[in-house]
């Protein structure tokens, strides 16, 4: 082919561009290969076939994702979901690297040969467990979760306090819960629970949410059912 696929350092073998190119070529075509090859075993036209690989941020994932695609995927048997959660500066990479077909991100990822398509809004609030009367404690992801402080700046208010660091989403709801300090949550996941307290109902920080996948000249019918279901996500 005279090009350069993969380099081999210290740290192990790195695909070069071209050979993420040629990576998601194969994916591509395997995916249509499947397709083609179950239409002609199966008595229905209308059978699907494949896998769906979906990398998002963990409010969204499971609570949200998942359930839009459960209908598509109770339908087709032949189908076969795999989702990983990751920190959003995370989720590019994994579409890069071809570990996933779909990402989900809070942003609109501007960049050639990728599709952006936006989902909807996912209403954050900024919660603590009824009757608490513990310090000004924050509860975020990690150093870099800047949600606590989007909600402050949005409402251009000055915050200070601690700040705990529990990984996800599910870390951030059982801290609340058990009294370790506040946290921003996804409205979607806690409105119901009759532990927790919303400290200002009326204010919210919306954040968006974005569903990526590589642009292609011919989409599977697997692919136009997948998308038919994530956009029909409800919030």
């Amino acid at each position: 082919m005279e090009t350069t696929l993969f380099i081999r350092e210290r740290q192990g073998v790195r695909l070069t561009q071209e050979g993420l190119e040629l990576l998601r070529y194969c994916q591509a075509k395997n995916g249509l290969e499947v397709e083609f090859l179950s239409r002609l075993k199966s008595k229905s036209p209308k059978t699907l076939m494949g896998r769906i690989r979906l990398g998002g941020f963990s409010s969204i994932l499971h609570s949200l994702l998942v359930p839009s695609l459960a209908q598509l995927l109770k339908e087709q048997v032949g189908i076969r979901l795999y989702c990983l959660a990751r920190e959003v500066y995370e989720l590019p990479n994994l579409l890069q690297r071809g570990e996933v077909d779909y990402i989900a991100l809070d942003y609109k990822w501007e960049r050639e040969g990728i599709v952006s398509l936006l989902l909807g809004h996912e209403q954050n609030v900024l919660v603590e467990r009824k009757g608490y009367r513990g310090p000004e404690v924050y509860i975020d992801h990690d150093e870099k979760d800047e949600m606590t402080a989007k909600y402050f700046r949005q409402q251009k208010k000055k915050w200070s306090g601690e700040r705990h660091f529990l990984d996800d989403i599910h870390g951030l709801v059982e801290g609340v819960r058990n009294g370790l300090g506040r946290a921003l949550l996804p409205r979607h996941l806690i409105e119901e629970d009759s532990d927790f307290k919303i400290i200002d109902p009326g204010t919210t920080l919306q954040i968006p949410v974005y569903l990526h996948f590589y642009e292609q000249p011919y989409y599977s019918r697997l692919h136009e059912a997948a998308l038919g279901a994530l956009r029909s996500v409800k919030f």
